[in-house]
């Protein structure tokens, strides 16, 4: 199991991406419930526990040894948002809060009590992070807001630090829990590659020289695939080059039954002699 970084007490982390940043927050999740009790609140319907297990499992865990680590609680509007901040004790427990502003856009809400409540969520967002770090999350949109566009304004205002990710390849964990550098925030082929093998690491120790040697060779064959990987956002990365080495298998495949093919062909012009 790899050592993800740590973020410190204070630190308000805030995820802008499709999708609220769902795949790259609950891979984070996976490693932060290793280290101990982990709070989740899902203001989106964002939370997938099937997720958060294949990612334990990614990485050489049981996720029945660690899954009860995560405390859940879920939020269908702005005022049980409020009240569940305001509920939310002051412990050091990392807390991650999905899809931040996803109730505060329903047309049935009058704007004024958008920003009214908002600014009382922000206040309890300042409270817990005295202790602990914060991860915040919402969609990156593109679409004019009108009157409610500066609800986006006060969220990034709290946080220590914005990410900003456009496309759908998930970040992995540590470009969200160690401070990322200014510029590109996308994983590159190569990172998603390192992280994969990373994951990989307690499977492959076991195994004979002869067969790591073949793995390290499989794995050379998936970065032929670089592109595609670096595009495959909507799958997690170790399914994206675990699809690249079943390309490559395959068609090393095919090749080989082309060629017995023609050598049956052969043999059977000879037979006919």
């Amino acid at each position: 199991m790899t050592t993800t970084p740590h973020r410190h007490a204070g630190e308000v982390v805030l995820l802008l991406a499709p999708h609220a940043g769902q795949a790259t927050l609950l891979t984070m999740a996976a490693h932060l419930t290793v280290r101990g009790p982990l709070i989740i609140l899902d203001a989106g319907t964002r939370f997938d526990t099937v997720l958060v297990a294949k990612q334990l499992r990614l990485i050489g865990l049981d996720p029945a040894d660690y899954i009860d680590n995560i405390q859940v609680a879920r939020v269908f509007t702005m005022l049980e948002l409020v009240d569940a901040l305001e509920r939310t004790s002051q412990a050091d427990s990392p807390f991650i809060l999905l899809d931040t502003l996803a109730t505060f856009f329903n047309p049935k809400t009058r704007t004024p009590d958008c920003y009214r409540i908002l600014t009382r969520c922000l206040a309890e967002i300042e409270r817990l992070a005295v202790k602990r770090p914060l991860f915040l999350s919402a969609r990156l949109i593109s679409e004019d807001l009108g009157d409610r566009a500066g609800l986006y304004a006060r969220l990034e205002g709290v946080a220590t630090q914005v990410i900003r990710h456009t496309n759908n390849t998930p970040l992995p964990p540590h470009h969200i829990l160690k401070e990322t550098p200014m510029g590109r925030n996308s994983p590159t082929a190569r990172d998603m590659m390192n992280d994969t093998e990373s994951m990989l690491k307690r499977f492959i120790e076991p195994m004979q020289p002869d067969r790591r040697k073949l793995f390290s060779k499989l794995m050379g064959r998936a970065r032929h695939h670089a592109d595609s990987i670096a595009e495959a956002g909507y799958l997690l990365p170790f399914e994206v080059v675990l699809l690249a080495i079943l390309l490559e298998v395959f068609a090393a495949l095919v090749i080989l039954t082309e060629r017995v093919d023609i050598l049956i062909d052969k043999i059977d012009a000879l037979d006919r002699l």
